[in-house]
């Protein structure tokens, strides 16, 4: 909201001038760091739905890919180019370039769960145990992850801290899964790759 004083302008955004109310920032954010208020709300609720649109059109797109090329190779893929992108972006303090940058990065969130779900279901039967202690652990990592990240941000308030620290944790993260995970058998059957049965 704007302050009913007469004023066109927002007071400075570190103190509060005379008479004139100051924002009350619950959170320092983004949007106080590039002073998204008032006549940029349209600007602000463009970056929102870029950070919605983008990642679903990323994840859809992996995820036809992924039955051509493979479910690894795509996992790959995808991480290395949105893991530089959004490092070089972390040092670019332009507000849409790291929109963009954290579109792409919440869409390598949804690369991953799309691409693990298939793994799962495609590397077990239905009625095996181990698909459903599988997906158990998958969701109990995915929880104790959101957890942990919500701690973190409690702790680092700063938001360019906050989102370099999460990127290095995610590259980290990724690597270890280059190695460890496998294509399904059923993938490769499908795409003829019978030698690496």
């Amino acid at each position: 909201y704007r302050p009913a004083t007469g004023v066109d302008t927002w007071p400075e955004f570190n103190r509060d001038l005379p008479g004139v109310p100051g924002i009350d920032w619950k959170y320092p954010g983004w949007t106080k760091k590039y002073e998204l208020v008032c006549e940029d709300e349209g600007l602000r609720e463009n970056y929102l739905l870029m950070t919605e649109l983008l990642p679903a059109f990323i994840g859809l797109f992996a995820s036809v890919q992924s039955d051509t090329a493979g479910r690894i190779w795509t996992f790959k893929f995808w991480t290395f180019g949105i893991m530089v992108l959004s490092f070089a972006a972390a040092w670019i303090e332009v507000a849409w370039v790291q929109v963009l940058a954290l579109s792409l990065f919440i869409g390598e969130e949804a690369i991953l769960v799309t691409l693990f779900t298939y793994i799962i279901n495609e590397s077990c039967a239905t009625s095996s145990p181990l698909r459903s202690k599988a997906i158990g652990f998958y969701f109990a990592i995915f929880a104790t992850g959101g957890i942990l990240l919500s701690c973190l941000s409690w702790v680092v308030q700063d938001p360019q801290w906050l989102y370099f620290i999460v990127v290095c944790l995610s590259i980290a993260v990724s690597i270890p899964v280059q190695w460890t995970c496998y294509e399904p058998p059923k993938q490769l059957h499908k795409r003829g790759k019978v030698v690496g049965l």
